[in-house]
């Protein structure tokens, strides 16, 4: 039974640029495992040693989680040409003992290192490395027998022997990366990515999809223009082809967000097929919703990049998160499950600025929200000026092409709910400290303001921005006079009833009659 992988503050560990995916959450589960054990660390220390750290703590966990992924994303021959390299520096003894002529033994010693000034013991560079004892006496082998030249395995140039292998050669593969390109092409749909250095827009298939569902469907269509005769490749290659080929090809995990109008149109071209001219209006259209998507992603990094190279610009974006619920359990009553529990709601104002990310979260409950407007202009740009007041500098607002907007308050939210889940909850107090420990850059507030403010935006991106003015009679406007305020609505008798009833008995005993009397 495999145990489920730790929650981790990629903005603590200062990885906050890379995306939280499955791959990414293993290294790091697999480096910080490696990192808490410093028997790991085979360093002789002397008595009088005033640096009490491992060879790898001094390296530090983000560098040595870059490098250990470089190393990673090499070829293989890329990677035993570096490792060769490296042992040729490393080496500092090759001393023969020649007593017995027949049988020269040669003796090699190396001294392992991050850089220059960073040495390693054996055990933290084959972790670097990705390396095992056999793996790295194998190379040192190759290396003092062979040189720099490449290791081949014994069976290359071979053809196999049985007639029910095919030879994977460069039309093969063109053929399999041809069809997931025009299957993707057909079938996905593009991710709009939150913001990062490498970023690239993932194809996601849609979620009832897998691997051997759509290699049932390549061998349909193989046999449709090959006979039935000639011999297919098999699902762990073509599964192995389409990782090295098209990578970017992915599965939507489910629960995931999707553009409405990216779906809406995908499902009209599916439609339209039949009809050439329809098709490509649609198509059309289409293209023009992700190019005017992909110039406001473009518009929203260069406000990124902008904002940590001058200092006198503080970009400014916010969203509103799925709420959450109390009471919560990691080990949920399930009766629970079929209950309508006390609905807490999310809305972060994220600062990026100077290279720190700093997210305000307000924490509202239910019966804050104002009558009949509820999450509307009122709420959302009360909280947003109250947030760049705490901030305490002009910024820069974003607005994002409808259901186009995976930025970075989504990672925020992320390490909320992650923290969220394992913990138990009974009160907004409970959701209010959560938010303040799930990562470094988070900050609950749970009292809003009623401050008023302007906004300029522009319509197009890069576009001359326009001062809305939120009052709708300025001239008639006193600075010093007190707001109205809007009447706030509660929760009806009904519903208290229901809370009291349904979901109070879930609430552990001293917190039962705080909200539900």
């Amino acid at each position: 039974m495999s145990s489920a992988t730790p929650v981790y503050n990629f903005i603590e560990l200062g990885l906050e640029e890379y995306e939280e995916n499955e791959m990414v959450l293993d290294v790091v589960h697999d480096l910080m495992t490696f990192f808490k054990d410093s028997t790991n660390c085979t360093c002789r220390n002397s008595s009088n040693k005033k640096d009490l750290r491992t060879c790898f703590e001094k390296v530090g966990f983000k560098r040595f989680f870059e490098r250990h992924l470089e190393l990673k994303a090499l070829e293989k021959h890329e990677f035993e040409l570096h490792i060769k390299s490296q042992l040729m520096v490393f080496e500092i003894s090759n001393e023969k003992d020649e007593k017995n002529e027949k049988d020269k033994k040669s003796r090699h010693s190396y001294r392992y290192s991050f850089n220059i000034s960073l040495p390693l013991c054996k055990p933290a560079y084959m972790k670097l490395c990705n390396l095992n004892d056999y793996k790295l006496l194998t190379l040192q082998t190759h290396l003092q027998e062979n040189g720099l030249i490449e290791r081949t395995h014994g069976n290359t140039g071979r053809v196999s022997r049985r007639n029910s292998k095919v030879f994977v050669d460069f039309n093969i593969k063109s053929s399999v990366k041809e069809y997931l390109v025009q299957y993707g092409t057909i079938y996905g749909l593009p991710s709009p990515m939150r913001h990062r250095n490498d970023s690239g827009n993932f194809i996601y298939l849609p979620t009832g999809e897998n691997y051997t569902s759509i290699y049932k469907k390549y061998k349909e269509d193989f046999y449709l223009e090959h006979d039935e005769s000639e011999t297919i490749i098999s699902y762990s290659t073509f599964r192995r082809l389409w990782h090295e080929l098209i990578h970017n090809l992915k599965f939507q995990p489910s629960a995931s967000d999707l553009c409405e109008k990216c779906v809406e149109f995908k499902a009209k071209m599916q439609a339209a097929k039949s009809d050439i001219d329809k098709y490509n209006i649609i198509k059309d259209k289409y293209e023009e919703h992700h190019k005017a998507a992909d110039l406001e992603r473009k518009h929203y990094n260069d406000n990124i990049e902008k904002s940590k190279q001058d200092l006198s610009i503080a970009h400014i974006c916010y969203d509103w998160a799925q709420n959450v619920s109390i009471p919560y359990s990691p080990q949920q009553v399930g009766s629970i499950f079929f209950k309508t529990a006390y609905a807490i709601h999310l809305f972060g104002v994220c600062k990026t600025e100077g290279g720190e990310n700093r997210q305000i979260n307000f924490v509202i409950t239910e019966d804050e929200f104002p009558k009949s407007v509820s999450k509307g202009a009122n709420t959302t740009l009360n909280m947003v000026y109250q947030a760049i007041k705490t901030f305490d500098k002009d910024g820069k607002k974003d607005l994002h092409i409808t259901c186009h907007t995976k930025f970075i308050c989504d990672s925020f939210f992320g390490h909320i709910k992650k923290t969220y889940r394992n913990q138990k909850v009974n009160t907004v107090d409970d959701i209010e400290d959560i938010v303040n420990n799930s990562s470094k850059g988070n900050e609950g507030l749970s009292n809003l303001s009623e401050d008023l403010g302007k906004v300029y935006c522009s319509k197009n991106s890069g576009g001359v921005e326009i001062c809305h003015k939120l009052l709708r009679d300025d001239n008639n406007f006193n600075i010093n006079e007190k707001l109205d305020i809007l009447d706030v609505m509660h929760i009806s008798e009904e519903r208290k009833k229901y809370l009291y009833q349904k979901i109070r008995q879930n609430i552990e005993d001293p917190y039962k009659d705080v909200y539900y009397l």
